[in-house]
């Protein structure tokens, strides 16, 4: 069961309900047929944010409606769904075993999917949600324990920003392109035990050393590292 971004989603071992938390009463119910041992749902926005600004007009933010999914984990291959109950694609690899993936060796966003490989931790796989294919892959030179896919969605943007935590604690960045290869991940911080990105806007929370820690605008380090340390800030109190 998940429920976020307005849906709840709920599995059985031969079903999936979509509830809008708007409607509850009147979900959409499908069969699931090939892969019915689900281990982990994950979600993504079903919005685009744009944000309209003319000279002499107050800026302000439009969500519209737009391609949006989730992802249903387990059995022989990991399922691609729309929120209207249908299945847009599906995504395997040799030697993947989807009962072994949680929340933090598995990210989703509207456009991308992401693992940790489970035979080898240092590998992050990166698969287009539409077709299920592979784009690249990540390999990184130390195990990786958690990865993030931020969670905006804005048009005109061609990147898709990824967090990473590795065993070292090490906190790292990565822009992912829509059309060619990774770029590869850059460091933030070390001593970092968890993070989180912010629903709406490209901004990454982690908690360092005991303290939070609160990145605005952590994609300056590919454009200029040495402003990094302008574009955070720490919390104490936790």
């Amino acid at each position: 069961m998940s429920m976020d971004y307005g849906f709840l989603i709920c599995v059985t071992t031969s079903q999936v309900y979509v509830y809008n938390v708007k409607n509850v009463n009147t979900p959409i119910v499908t069969d699931l047929r090939d892969n019915t041992a689900i281990s982990l749902v994950l979600q993504s926005s079903r919005f685009l944010r744009i944000l309209n600004y003319e000279p002499k007009v107050i800026p302000f933010i439009i969500k519209i409606s737009c391609f949006s999914n989730f992802a249903l984990c387990g059995g022989i291959f990991t399922a691609i769904w729309t929120y209207d109950g249908k299945q847009i694609s599906s995504v395997k690899w040799p030697g993947m075993r989807s009962e072994l993936m949680n929340k933090e060796n598995a990210s989703l966003s509207t456009d991308i999917i992401v693992f940790i490989d489970q035979t080898d931790n240092k590998l992050i796989r990166i698969f287009d949600v539409v077709s299920g294919k592979p784009i690249s892959d990540i390999k990184w030179f130390s195990p990786v324990r958690h990865i993030a896919l931020s969670r905006d969605d804005y048009p005109g943007t061609s990147d898709r920003q990824m967090a990473i935590i590795d065993m070292n604690q090490d906190l790292l960045f990565v822009l992912i392109k829509k059309f060619g290869a990774a770029v590869t991940p850059r460091r933030l911080t070390t001593g970092v035990t968890s993070m989180i990105w912010h629903n709406e806007a490209p901004m990454l929370a982690a908690i360092k050393e005991g303290k939070l820690r609160l990145y605005y605008f952590p994609q300056v380090i590919f454009i200029d590292g040495a402003l990094l340390d302008h574009t955070f800030e720490d919390k104490d109190g936790l």
